[in-house]
């Protein structure tokens, strides 16, 4: 799978911050995303912090569903993009 450029960036930027915590967390087979003790992320955590993200970024307004997942996806298909 091709990354979009932008993404690629955030990554390597990401990497690049878990090894100045601690060079464990940037082998090839290590996660990318990891609790703060270098655990899997659990869905109810990745969950929480997409629901707080979308309430900073306005996209969860009172008495709405809270942007899930599936809507990232949806959202990445309909701006044209696709993936590799």
């Amino acid at each position: 799978m091709t990354l979009l450029p932008a993404l690629e960036r955030e990554i390597r930027a990401h990497r690049s911050r878990q090894a100045g915590e601690d060079l464990r967390r940037v082998h090839r087979s290590s996660l990318v995303f990891t609790t703060s003790r270098g655990k899997p992320q659990s869905r109810r955590n990745a969950l929480r912090a997409l629901h707080a993200a979308g309430k900073a970024a306005g996209l969860n307004p009172d008495g709405a569903q809270p942007v899930g997942l599936h809507d990232l996806r949806h959202s990445f298909v309909a701006s044209g993009s696709t993936p590799g």
